[in-house]
């Protein structure tokens, strides 16, 4: 908990595609310190964040106790449509779950929904041979060949991203580190995500209709 005093302040950071907005408040009242907006640095999101940072620090007076942060950016790429080449693994049957969604429509009976694009080619939404329950237990273990195929089928120089996304990892996630090391050791320069890691929940997630 951050001490509530009426010389500290709590920094508070939003980095977005063109700017980066610093908050400084005091925990102790609420109020607003000072603000500052900075243009983003889209190539290391982290320098806009210190820049608008230092920028407190040479004209605030407060002792800083804590620092929060949050982002849009992820959010950007996904709505822009932005984000490189990403191979999706996911289990054995759920290749096409993204594409179903949940049958959302803004109108019910309309038989020619506007949908958003899927995030990932289907040619790269590829199928592991593997199987969780529902309380982390294996059905169907992941064996080393089924590793080595995967790593094998993602040698395209013009991926630059996997994300493993393997039924009831929530529960279990030790297939899905397992996948994740050994592409990581196989592809060094791939970008590779956990959904155990991201979000560890369950239920499935649809994309938004386009409206």
């Amino acid at each position: 908990m951050v001490e509530s005093t009426s010389s500290t302040v709590v920094l508070g950071i939003d980095v977005g595609g063109t700017f980066t907005d610093v908050l400084a408040f005091n925990p102790h009242s609420g109020a607003i310190v000072a603000a500052y907006k900075v243009p983003s640095t889209g190539s290391n999101p982290a320098e806009g964040a210190i820049t608008g940072v230092d920028r407190y620090l040479q004209h605030g007076g407060a002792t800083v106790r804590a620092v929060f942060h949050g982002t849009t950016v992820g959010t950007n790429i996904l709505i822009e449509k932005k984000g490189g080449p990403t191979a999706l693994l996911t289990t054995d049957g759920f290749r096409d779950v993204l594409v179903l969604r949940r049958q959302a429509r803004p109108r019910l009976y309309d038989l020619s929904p506007m949908v958003s694009p899927p995030l990932v080619d289907r040619p790269w939404s590829l199928e592991v041979n593997e199987r969780l329950n529902h309380d982390g237990s294996v059905a169907l273990a992941l064996q080393a060949a089924e590793i080595d195929r995967m790593v094998a089928m993602l040698h395209d120089e013009e991926l630059a991203s996997v994300a493993i996304s393997l039924l009831h990892a929530y529960a279990n996630d030790a297939h899905e580190r397992a996948l994740g090391d050994a592409i990581k050791a196989a592809h060094p320069r791939l970008f590779v995500t956990l959904s155990s890691e991201v979000c560890r929940e369950f239920r499935e997630h649809e994309q938004p209709v386009q409206r």
